[in-house]
């Protein structure tokens, strides 16, 4: 999980929450043909807000494996409500086990439930890290370089409630960490950039880790690189 620092609510999105009745609920945004045109441009703004990583796992995102997610839950009754159309507690959620069919066919259902679906309006905002308020965040996780497994830094007790409302080490996002650190020495593999291949590895490395949009499990990406920078004499 990383940090995502959130611009200031856009214009249109202001605009259309105008339209909206008092004490509105968010179906109500899905409802109106004029302001579900508007939920849909806010989902493609948010995805590029995030360049295109979920939320919280990191995996790559598009419209249709994606949501809006509520960071603190928009249930009506309950004490975020409130929150329910405000900017910063907007972002986007990968769909977890409604991802990709092929997924469905590979993975047992709590392998792959994961993210916002598993979260769903189970939230104690005390105990969440919150990867839009907290700049930090990333330095509350640590993980396995062999086997992709998600854990807490310095037996952090907000990161394991963290890891564990958000299914963040099911089965699939371990495998889909270890396999991420492939793509990236396919993209060395495959350069043509004479000035590129003149690089050493190393060096290489460095600089795909910086470039925007980012790798998906970029988080882990820098974690195993550096780890491997470590132990190699």
């Amino acid at each position: 999980m990383r940090h995502v620092k959130k611009g200031n609510s856009p214009d249109f999105f202001e605009a259309c929450k105008t339209n909206l009745p008092e004490n509105a609920e968010w179906h109500e945004f899905s409802e109106n043909q004029e302001l579900s045109e508007c939920k849909k441009v806010l989902h493609q703004h948010l995805i590029a807000e995030q360049a295109e990583l979920c939320i919280y796992c990191e995996r790559k995102i598009g419209k249709d494996i994606s949501h809006v997610e509520h960071i603190h839950p928009k249930d009506v009754s309950g004490e975020f409500a409130h929150l329910t159309f405000a900017y910063t507690n907007l972002v986007v959620s990968c769909n977890g086990d409604l991802c990709e069919t092929d997924n469905k066919k590979i993975y047992k259902p709590e392998d792959v439930h994961s993210c916002g679906h598993k979260k769903a309006n189970y939230f104690n905002a005390t105990q969440f890290l919150n990867p839009v308020q907290d700049e930090n965040v990333g330095e509350y996780f640590e993980y396995n370089k062999d086997t992709g497994v998600m854990s807490a830094a310095n037996e952090d007790a907000k990161a394991d409630y963290t890891i564990n409302l958000l299914n963040l080490n099911c089965i699939r996002l371990q495998n889909d960490r270890v396999n991420a650190v492939q793509a990236v020495f396919d993209v060395i593999l495959k350069t043509n950039n004479p000035m590129f291949r003149q690089l050493s590895k190393q060096e290489m490395v460095r600089i795909l880790l910086k470039r925007n949009p980012p790798f998906p499990f970029i988080s882990f990406l820098r974690f195993y690189f550096a780890a491997h920078q470590a132990s190699t004499p």
